[in-house]
């Protein structure tokens, strides 16, 4: 997303199981109706890995670092992945305790993406594919990991077995609905995972829609028709630029 870089994120991702909110603030001017009701914290705010400077690093939360996260989510596992969006990769932050000493590991690794930017995929573990400024990132109920591939305009898939693969969407921007890398997205932001059906939903920023994506990779319009603020049924509403999303 460096060509478009936004002027603020507004996207809350509710963790299941901590009670803990983690998120990103609005601008000033943005006015929340109805607030949700605040989760109840111990008001301890601690850094989880990265050292607060960008750049790219393996290893120990005192080395890790980062450059532009962006997405976050976590696996079945607890193990916390997160769209690293200026280094072009998917990291994955692991937390161990060691059962004898009570001492707690936190590591970060490399599940796909290499820092140079590209489109390619890859058939097993290891960094041979490669993103363009990934923003958003989801797991599905069996371990698949489903990326919005913002600068490619794509949504990609990394399978358990390190696999990676476009679901759906062309490099080229647009807006189409149809299946497979025949449908167009415009700098797909958001992502989130129907944990019941396996669909996929998709916060589709310059388009100013969202989108549904279905396991074998089906786009439809769910809602939204061009920029605006109109609440609506379908693409009579409207939205300006949807960056996150989430179901409940």
């Amino acid at each position: 997303m460096k060509k478009n870089k936004l002027t603020y994120i507004a996207k809350i991702a509710l963790l299941a199981g901590l009670p803990a909110i983690m998120f990103s603030s609005c601008k000033k001017d943005d006015v929340v109706a109805n607030p949700p009701t605040p989760v109840t914290t111990t008001g301890t705010v601690s850094a989880v890995s990265g050292l607060g400077n960008a750049g790219f690093a393996n290893g120990a939360a005192s080395v890790a670092l980062f450059s532009y996260p962006t997405g976050i989510t976590l696996d079945a596992a607890g193990n916390l992945l997160v769209a690293d969006q200026f280094n072009n990769q998917i990291r994955k932050i692991v937390t161990t305790t060691n059962a004898t000493t009570g001492v707690v590991t936190v590591t970060a690794s490399t599940l796909a993406g290499t820092l140079a930017s590209g489109s390619s995929n890859a058939t097993a573990i290891g960094t041979i594919a490669s993103f363009n400024n990934p923003s958003g990132v989801a797991v599905d109920a069996t371990g698949n990991v489903y990326v919005a591939d913002f600068g490619n305009n794509q949504i990609r898939k990394i399978a358990s077995t390190g696999a990676v693969t476009t679901l759906a969407g062309a490099t080229a921007s647009g807006k189409v609905d149809a299946t497979g890398t025949t449908a167009r997205f415009s700098g797909p932001a958001g992502i989130a995972v129907n944990a019941t059906t396996g669909d996929i939903y998709v916060a589709d920023f310059n388009n100013h829609v969202i989108r549904k994506v279905t396991a074998a990779g089906v786009v439809t319009t769910v809602a939204g028709n061009g920029a605006g603020n109109v609440d609506g049924t379908g693409t009579a509403a409207k939205f300006n630029g949807p960056r996150g999303i989430a179901i409940n």
